[in-house]
C-alpha cells in the first residue's frame, strides 16, 4: 500500500480526469465521488488502523495537485473503512486525519521542491493555512519503514512555526498520538483540544521526520 509508485495512481487518474474537465468543462469544480485503500468494505487490520492515514493524507495532497476540490471518504461510519465506529461513534485514526487535513490545509497548493537521498519515500505538501492570510502548513509523510526523515525548511526562516508530529503507539493499531498525547474524545462525546506545539523562529530550520510518521508544519 505505502509503495510511492503505487500511491502515485492517484495523481495520475485525477490528473487525466482534470484534463478531460480542461477539454469539456473548463472552470468546472472536480470531485472524487468516493474512495478508500481496499475494496468491498475495506481491509481489516489495514483501513481502520493507524498506518492507513500515511495512504489517506497523501491521496488527499496529490489530488489537491491536480485541483481535485472534494475528495469523498466511503464511508463516515460502517464497514472497516469507516472513519468512526458505526456502534460507539467513536472516532477511528483517519477521522483524526481528516480533521488536521480540514483545519490546517488550506485550498491554495504550492509547489515543494524535494531532493536528496531516499527522496522518493519522503512525501512533501503546502497548503495556504486556514484563516491565516499570510500562514502556510507543511505536510511531511515518511514512507519509510526505518530510517527518519530530515526535512530542510529554509525557505521559512524567521518565522515562527507550530509542530503537529503524528504517530501511533502500533502501526496496526487504533491510536493515534499528537505529539506524544493519544486523541480521543473527552467524556466519551466531546473532541480534544487539537494544538500544535509553537516553535521559535530559526534560521536553520530542520525538522526530522520519524520512520512511518507524518508531521504538520504551521507557518504563522
Amino acid at each position: 500500500m505505502l509503495n510511492p509508485e503505487n500511491l502515485d495512481e492517484a495523481a495520475h487518474w485525477g490528473g487525466k480526469i482534470a484534463d478531460l474537465r480542461d477539454k469539456y468543462l473548463p472552470g468546472k469544480e472536480v470531485w472524487l465521488g468516493e474512495t478508500g485503500n481496499a475494496q468491498f468494505g475495506g481491509e481489516p487490520g489495514v483501513s481502520d488502523v493507524y498506518i492507513s492515514g500515511l495512504w489517506w493524507l497523501d491521496q488527499l495532497g496529490l489530488l489537491a495537485k491536480t485541483g481535485h476540490s472534494v475528495v469523498v471518504r466511503q464511508t463516515l461510519a460502517g464497514m472497516t473503512y469507516g472513519m468512526i465506529e458505526e456502534k460507539t461513534l467513536f472516532p477511528k485514526p483517519d477521522y483524526w486525519n481528516s480533521l488536521l487535513w480540514r483545519r490546517l490545509m488550506g485550498r491554495a497548493v504550492f509547489d515543494v521542491r524535494k531532493d536528496g537521498d531516499n527522496a522518493d519515500r519522503l512525501r512533501i505538501y503546502a497548503h495556504a493555512t486556514p484563516g491565516d492570510k499570510k500562514g502556510v502548513t507543511v505536510l511531511a509523510i515518511n514512507l519509510d519503514h526505518e530510517r527518519p526523515a530530515e526535512v530542510s525548511l529554509s525557505d521559512f526562516k524567521g518565522r515562527p512555526f507550530s509542530l503537529y508530529r503524528i504517530n501511533g503507539t502500533m502501526i496496526v493499531g487504533k491510536e493515534v498520538q499528537l505529539n506524544g498525547q493519544v486523541l480521543k474524545v473527552v467524556n466519551d462525546q466531546t473532541l480534544p483540544r487539537i494544538e500544535g506545539s509553537l516553535q521559535l523562529a530559526s534560521d536553520n530550520l530542520k525538522i526530522t521526520i520519524n520512520p512511518l510518521s507524518y508531521t504538520f508544519a504551521v507557518f504563522h
